[in-house]
Parts: structure tokens; sequence; C-alpha cells
């Protein structure tokens, strides 16, 4: 009962169960257990002191215990987190001893760290390089940034620049090659190869602009008397989040630049200003953005984020969504259309424009058939129609949404409303079978499930066969009133309809389908 509590997050009640086993039990290796736990969840309180005690009871009282050798592992991170790095390397010490073979490549990672933080520095680049000789998964491309660092703190900089120009030839990502760049450009100024320095910073900026490395580069660089353009440190100032100084070096930029430019400026110092607030200049920047700048990468983007701050910021639903449907006339071929037309439709639901959003939803399912939205977009309708009691058109768009759908999840959600709106018209064996056949087309799915529990008059999640236990929300997960759920309550509702909450905020780079509502 400790575990299972514990597992759920349930600290005190885990606790109480593991103190009550270890006062109880005459078992020696369930009190070891017990206690094990009791470690855990001080360690996952942050309760270090408590957790040592409570390892130190395990490694003296209960030696022959399976979580003997665990003990030393988790102590090895209490001394970490407590900053006693010697401890911390002699306790992963001694789980490599106690357990050779099993976490080689990882433990001895983490004892070249706390060496490292120690500033142990040769003993670190041993523990490093044994890590990198253990049989691991993965690239080691990680394990050579800290050799290489190690290295340079070493004084060894010629086999740090030669590890970091191997990394920066063989990553796969940007931000390492970034990482990597702007650390051997510190080395190089060790050295006193200022201008090789600045060529490693300039580099990272002009080509990384998204990592936080390249900042550091520009900083950097400009700190070392460098240059760069304005385009693109105003780029990497807005991706490390420093608006301000990112409008700023847009502004100088486009000043040179007025018409011999691509939108990139236009388009970036738009987004810095909705990030400050400044919704009105960002909104006169998308216009300019959007009407001469057809070509760009960013061009259908930028449609969706001006229409996000026409109807959330402004409050606008009617410009916000006649933004997004000017933009599926201009361009019906883009692969935003679709999206769009589903959120201009949301849109108008929101503002309680129903017939508006169905006749938008409905342009979904004619002119884009064969997009995975045009069987949502059929479902919604049938939903608004079954609010506003107009059953049997309901009835007639989960048939058709039932029609679109391919994947089992899509059809038995057709298939569960078809079934509520035969019971509503008082087709009560219709309904029946309607349900009958639902419940088997995605066995463990939401709707399938729900199906069943229609069948014999149960209420949602109270099936004795649902071995997933109850999940709390995560924390900061926003609670909505979705479409195509009103007899769940809120909690219940969240990932059974795929629908965004309206005042949800996506990540700064992530800029596709930014109103697409009918997506998770």
């Amino acid at each position: 009962m400790g575990d299972t509590a514990f597992f759920h997050g349930d600290y005190d009640a885990a606790l109480l169960q593991y103190q009550v086993a270890l006062q109880d039990s005459p078992d020696p290796l369930i009190r070891a257990a017990a206690k094990w736990g009791e470690a855990r969840i001080y360690y996952a309180q942050g309760r270090y002191n408590e957790t040592l005690a409570a390892l130190q009871t395990l490694i003296t009282e209960y030696p022959q215990s399976p979580q003997f050798s665990y003990a030393y592992f988790l102590q090895g991170f209490v001394y970490y987190r407590l900053e006693n790095y010697p401890a911390a390397v002699d306790s992963w010490q001694t789980y490599l001893t106690l357990r050779p073979g099993y976490l080689d490549a990882y433990v001895q990672e983490l004892r070249g760290d706390a060496l490292f933080s120690a500033n142990n520095y040769a003993e670190a680049l041993s523990a490093y390089t044994a890590a990198v000789q253990a049989p691991a998964l993965g690239d080691d491309v990680t394990l050579d940034l800290k050799i290489a660092g190690t290295q340079a703190k070493l004084g060894n900089y010629n086999e740090a620049l030669a590890l970091y120009d191997g990394i920066a030839a063989r990553a796969g990502s940007d931000y390492v090659k970034a990482q990597a760049l702007y650390e051997a450009g510190l080395v190089n100024q060790l050295q006193g190869q200022n201008e090789a320095a600045l060529e490693k910073f300039k580099f990272a900026v002009e080509n990384y602009p998204r990592s936080y490395y390249s900042y550091l580069s520009l900083v950097a660089l400009l700190d070392a008397g460098g240059t760069v353009s304005e385009l693109d440190r105003g780029l990497v100032d807005y991706f490390a989040g420093q608006y301000a100084v990112a409008i700023a070096a847009f502004d100088r930029y486009l000043e040179v630049n007025p018409t011999d430019n691509d939108g990139t400026a236009y388009y970036y110092r738009a987004l810095s200003k909705s990030n400050l607030s400044q919704y009105d200049e960002a909104l006169i920047d998308y216009e300019i953005f959007i009407s001469n700048f057809s070509a760009h990468p960013r061009w259908g983007e930028a449609w969706g984020e001006k229409a996000f701050i026409e109807w959330t910021q402004k409050g606008d639903y009617n410009k916000a969504a006649e933004t997004l449907l000017e933009f599926v006339r201009i361009s019906p071929a883009n692969s935003l259309a679709a999206d769009y037309l589903m959120s201009a439709a949301r849109i108008y639901e929101r503002d309680g424009q129903y017939d508006k959003a169905i006749e938008t939803w409905s342009r979904v399912t004619l002119e884009y058939p064969g997009s995975q939205q045009s069987s949502y977009a059929a479902f919604l309708i049938g939903v608004v129609d079954y609010r506003r009691g107009n059953y049997q058109f309901a009835l007639d768009a989960f048939k058709r949404s039932l029609a679109l759908s391919s994947s089992p999840p899509d059809r038995s959600r057709a298939m569960l409303w078809i079934g509520k709106s035969q019971q509503k018209l008082g087709d009560f064996t219709a309904a029946a079978d309607t349900r009958r056949e639902g419940q088997n087309l995605n066995p463990g799915g939401y709707y399938s499930e729900r199906a069943r529990d229609l069948l014999v008059e149960r209420a949602p999640f109270r099936s004795g066969d649902i071995r997933e236990p109850h999940r709390q929300p995560r924390a900061g997960a926003r609670r909505c009133r979705c479409l195509g759920a009103p007899d769940l309550q809120p909690r219940q509702r969240r990932g059974f309809e795929r629908t965004r909450s309206a005042r949800r905020r996506p990540a700064r780079d992530s800029r596709r389908g930014i109103l697409g509502i009918g997506h998770v």
C-alpha cells in the first residue's frame, strides 16, 4: 500500500504505511523495503538530512536486503544536493563496487560531475573517461562536452579544442553545436587567440540563433569588440527572451534596410512586441509582413498569430475569424487552411455565433474531406446541434463524422454520439445497437468504454474493469468547458475531446496551427 501511495504522489499516506510496516512487520525484508520507501519520500520532499538518516539505518541494519546497494546510489544524490561532493563520489563508488556492470557509464558520469564540482579536475577526467569506455546506449556527445570542459580546466587547451571541433562536426543538435562553439571560443580567449574566438562566437550567432549558447556567444562577441548583423542579433535576442533589445536590433536593421529585406525582421519584431503585450504595434508589423512577404516560410503562421491577438487580446471575435477565413480564401491549398477554418469556426462558437460556426465547420467537411480535421468538424457540428436540441440534425452530423472517420478513436466517438442522438429521438433500440457496436471499436478508449457504461447504465469512471488508477491533472493544466462532452465534469473531459482552451498561449517557437482547436 505504501508503494502504491508513493506511485500516486500521496507522500503522507505512503509515509504512514511505511512507518506502520516498520513498526509491525516481523519480516526484516519488509522493514528494509519500508525504510527504503521512507528514504525515497524524504528525498522527494527535499528533506535531505532525514533521507541520510533513513539510508544510514538501511545500510547499517539491513545489509542483506535487496535495497542495500541502492541506498548508496541514492545517498550519492543526497550528498550532491548538499554540495558534499567528496562524500557523493564515495557513495557512488561504493554502489559501483556492489553492483558492477549495470549502470557503470551513468554512475561514472555522476562521479565525474561531483569531482568537477569539487574542482578535482584530474580525477573528474578519469571518471568521465571511464564513463565513455563503459557500455552504454546513445551518443557520447554530452560526455565529450564534459571532457572537453575538464581538459580546458586542466589547461590542456589543444585537447579541449580538438574535442570541441569533433563535437561540432558530428552533433545532430544545433543546440549542442552552439554550445561547443561557445565553449571553444572561450578556450581560444584563454589562449589569447581573440580572432579565432570571435569567429566561433559569430558562427554560432549566425547559424544557431535558437540556442541560449548563441546568446552567450553574442554577449561574448560584443564584449570582445566583434560585430554582427543587426538581424542576426535581433533573432538571437528574441529566442533568448530578450524582447526589448531584439526590437531595438530589428529597428536598426530596418532603418538601414527599409526595402531590401525578406520580412524576417518584421515577423520577429511582431512576435517580440506581442510577447511584451504591445499588441497594437505587433498587429501593424503583422499587416506589413502579410501584405508584402507572401513567399516567406512564416507567412501562413503570421495570419494565425494576428488572429490570435485579435481574438484573445483585442476581443474582436469577428475580425479574428475573418482574418483566418481571408487566409483560406487567398491560400486554400496551404497546409494550414483546414486548421484555420477549424479555428475560425471555434471562434464563432465561443462568441455564440453558432450558425456561422456550423457553416464554417461544414466548409471543412466539403472543401477538405480527406483531412484529419474533417471528421472532427462534422462531429462538432453535431455537438452544437445536440446542445440546441436539434437532435435529428445532430444525428445526421454524427453519421457524417462516422463516414469521414478512419481511426478507431474517431469512429467510436461518432458512434457514441449517434447513440445519444438516437436516444433523444426516442429510438432506444437503435441507440442500444449503436452502443453495442461502438463498445468494441476501440477497446480501452474513452468512447468505447463510455458506450459500455451507457449500456449498463453506469456513471462515468465507475467501472471495476478500469485498471489504471485515476490520474490528477498535471500541475498547471487548464480546465475548460470543451465541446463534445457535456455529460462530463471538466476534469473528466480533459484529454477526451481534442480541444484547446481559448486563452492557451502556444510555446514561443511552436507556430503551426496556433489556433488549430481540433488538435492536441
